[in-house]
Order: structure tokens, then sequence, then C-alpha cells
């Protein structure tokens, strides 16, 4: 530890001499920071979240087992308990991949269509 504060608000902070920065916070909820890798925060509720350096953005809902990834390019992929995947793409459409392999495409008009896993994103294809 190369330095260690404490704050009005209740947050305390550790700088080790690797770069890494160690936070917590009074509702028992921390973040760890490595410069030029990764910023990853643990909330009290057991959510998890992940920034990466490349501005993907990895988000763990602990009450429901689900995963949820934004992309630089504006798409959330969710990742569902169930084995389901959905990709929501910023003008509307949504990609559904269902555990039993069907894949889906719902158009922002309503209507969906059935598609092969071959024309789906890359983002849902990761």
């Amino acid at each position: 530890v190369v330095s260690e504060s404490q704050h009005p608000d209740g947050r305390c902070e550790r700088l080790y001499a690797s770069g890494l920065r160690e936070q917590r916070f009074a509702n028992g909820s921390t973040r760890l920071t490595v410069p030029g890798a990764a910023c990853l925060t643990r909330f009290a509720n057991g959510d998890v979240k992940k920034v990466l350096p490349c501005g993907t953005v990895e988000y763990w809902y602990a009450e429901v087992s689900s995963w949820q990834v934004t992309h630089p390019s504006g798409v959330d992929v969710f990742y569902f308990a169930s084995g389901q995947v959905e990709a929501h793409h910023p003008g509307g459409i949504k990609e559904i991949l269902l555990p039993d392999g069907s894949v889906r495409k719902a158009l922002p008009d309503g209507r969906e269509l059935a598609i092969s896993a071959a024309h789906l994103s890359a983002e849902i294809q990761r």
C-alpha cells in the first residue's frame, strides 16, 4: 500500500505500488481499478460491473443470474439463466437465440422473422 485515505462520505481508498486503486464505499460496494486494464465494481446487492479499456461494459445481475454486455457499437447482449441470448440493437432490432437453438429476429414494427445463426450479428455470436 502506497497510500490510504478515508473520505468524509465514508469511502476508504487505497493506492498500491502496482497502480491498482481500491475503493470501499460506506454501502458495502467495492471498486478495483487497474490503470489501462479494467475497472471492477462489486455492489452490495451482489451485482458486478466490469468496464474494459475497449469500452465494453459487462454487468452481472445477481438477483436474476443474468449478464448484460454493452458493446462500444451500442449493442446490448443479454445472457439469461435459461440459456436464452438476446442482442438489442440501437435501431430497435432484437436478435433472439433460444435455448433450443432456434433464432428469431424482432423488427421495430413488431414483426418477427426466423433466421439462421449465420445471420446473427458479431456481438451475439461472441
